[in-house]
């Protein structure tokens, strides 16, 4: 027990400190490099689909199938980042287990016991990396044999179908990655194998272990393919699918289309789409000593825009991959059986001062704080409009909501960007170390790469640069955070108001001139809006296209105000339906010009 002299002379002592606090003075005008910290965090709903598209049975669309296919690569991706978080944090047990040696030597069997014990946890996780690599390149296989067929030629894949198969595609390869880094693994699983020897004979298990070993072991170091194992076993077996080429192709062109019109919104979704492109290429290309009569060359396809590939190859030379982990994409390029080293320059090989100049953060500072003044100014005079008018649900407000939403997208976008240009010069920095003459310049001994990477190779002025962007982008996603109770209903009453006013008003002219010329559009164009259609008497009008004229013009939408958007489900759907009026392979886009649509 501590005597009553003894306490009151602790709590003197924390008086005496807090205290001391108090002579601090921070400016006002400190660096902010602390994110927004949240006690109690409440949503209406998930932001991922949780539901896994189950809804889509009372939907009734043609396109159920492919909806289900992209739920189960959904599903299959939740379960990636568990192991993708596995192996980047994964630290090698067998290292601290003492060996056996002379002294020990009359405890040797219990000290493998006690080794088997501590090294099964780690043992487990490989085989469940393992299982996991074999479902992936099972799930994608499957996919493809189902995209290829005659039937599914000549149907429209969902944009969302292709995205969740890159999805797969490059988290197979980040694990391969991670794999192949993690010498641990290979530690650990020979210790366990020299152990699992000893022991053997006395596991009532011993014999089936023997086995699990022998497939771990080709796992982890398999004889045919010492590196990218995981990559190679996805390549053999889409080879074996004939028209696999035609599907990938798609989605390239698809990821290409994204990146160059910049349809993202996160900055994991824009490294996602430009890691794919050189894996990918890699799967699209044929082997060069490969027997059949058909053998596709990546780099001389008709079907494949090299122009575009080229230009983001140059400009996104080196880009995140897990961590500080980096990826060189011409590197990964190299590997193609139909790759020469006389395509290297125009592939980015050789990057010129612009691109190199887009890798420095001090290129980018005073854009950045030009960019975060101007956005500070406008959101500041939104807030104060907020605050001083109450949100109405009424469609008076919906203007005033396209507004609103604009300007937190925009906000959204600069934080992308922002965030992205740190992590590409970080990146940078990481592929491109200083060299040793600098760090003789400092003074300084060292031989560790990593500090020639990050210690030692950024000067001053870029790290009052880097924490100058990083007080910014916090400063801004804390407004943009404290804002989220006012901005919502906007949110939600805009989203709801753009999608009734396409389905109800947009839409009118084209089913107005399908159903003068009786086109069979007509169909398509109804389910459309039947899909996600929110009649205000809950009841379908007859005829109000049969009703319209050319000179009514633009149709304002007649519906009840509401804060609610639809389902992942039904955004899927009407893009799907939408891009399919239009997309070459359906006919019916033959009858209906994508601009009215």
């Amino acid at each position: 027990m501590e005597t009553l002299t003894e306490m009151c002379g602790a709590r003197a002592f924390l008086v005496t400190e807090a205290h001391a606090l108090s002579t601090y003075s921070i400016p006002d005008n400190a660096p902010k490099v602390q994110s927004q910290s949240m006690g109690v965090e409440f949503a209406m709903r998930s932001g991922t689909n949780s539901i896994n598209y189950q809804d889509h049975i009372g939907l009734q669309t043609d396109f159920a199938p492919e909806i289900k296919a992209t739920a189960d690569v959904e599903a299959l991706l939740v379960e990636g980042s568990e192991h993708v978080h596995m192996l980047y944090t994964f630290r090698s047990v067998g290292r601290a287990v003492p060996m056996v040696n002379d002294q020990n030597a009359e405890n040797k069997r219990q000290l493998n016991l006690e080794t088997f014990q501590v090294l099964i946890p780690q043992i487990a996780k490989i085989r469940r990396l393992m299982d996991f690599q074999e479902k992936g390149v099972a799930i994608i296989e499957k996919c493809m044999r189902s995209l290829v067929t005659k039937e599914a030629r000549e149907r429209i894949v969902p944009d969302g179908y292709y995205d969740a198969i890159t999805k797969v595609v490059d988290l197979l390869q980040k694990l391969d990655n991670l794999k192949d880094m993690k010498a641990s693994l290979a530690t650990d699983f020979s210790r366990y194998n020299r152990v699992l020897q000893a022991l053997r004979a006395e596991l009532p298990n011993g014999d089936q272990l023997a086995q699990e070993k022998h497939k771990l072991q080709l796992f982890l170091s398999n004889f045919q393919y010492p590196k990218s194992l995981i990559f190679h076993n996805l390549r053999d077996a889409l080879k074996k699918i004939p028209g696999h080429e035609d599907v990938l192709i798609e989605m390239l062109q698809q990821n290409v289309d994204f990146i160059e019109n910049e349809r993202y919104l996160m900055l994991d979704e824009k490294y996602r789409l430009i890691r794919s492109l050189p894996h990918l290429m890699l799967l699209i290309d044929g082997d060069v000593d490969e027997s059949t009569y058909k053998v596709i060359n990546v780099f001389k396809d008709k079907r494949i825009k090299l122009t575009s590939l080229q230009a983001i190859f140059k400009a996104y030379p080196v880009v995140p991959e897990c961590g500080d982990m980096s990826m060189t994409m011409l590197i990964i390029l190299q590997r193609s059986p139909h790759w020469d080293t006389s395509m290297e320059k125009a592939w980015g090989g050789e990057p010129d001062r612009k691109v190199v100049a887009r890798y420095s953060l001090p290129t980018h500072w005073s854009d950045i704080k030009s960019q975060h003044a101007e956005y500070l100014s406008r959101f500041s005079k939104m807030s104060t409009e907020l605050t001083t008018y109450k949100f109405q649900k009424k469609l008076a407000a919906a203007k005033y909501a396209t507004f609103v939403s604009k300007l937190v997208v925009d906000g959204f976008k600069l934080l992308r960007s922002w965030t992205c240009t740190v992590l590409e010069a970080y990146h940078w920095k990481l592929t491109h170390p200083c060299s040793v003459e600098t760090i003789a310049k400092l003074d300084a001994l060292s031989n560790n790469p990593y500090e020639f990477a990050v210690k030692y190779n950024h000067s001053p002025r870029e790290l009052g640069v880097l924490v100058d962007i990083i007080s910014m982008i916090k400063s801004l996603s804390t407004i943009l955070m404290q804002a989220e109770a006012d901005v919502a209903p906007y949110l939600r009453l805009y989203v709801h108001h753009e999608v009734q006013q396409f389905v109800s008003g947009e839409l009118l002219p084209p089913l107005h001139r399908a159903h003068k010329r009786k086109r069979a559009i007509i169909d398509p164009l109804l389910k459309l809006r039947r899909l996600v259609a929110d009649w205000p008497d809950k009841t379908e009008p007859a005829d109000d296209y049969v009703r319209y004229s050319r000179q009514d013009g633009r149709v304002e939408a007649a519906h009840k105000a509401r804060v609610v958007g639809p389902s992942p489900t039904q955004l899927q759907f009407m893009r799907t339906m939408v891009r399919s009026m239009y997309d070459q392979r359906n006919q019916l886009s033959a009858v209906c010009s994508p601009k009215r649509i």
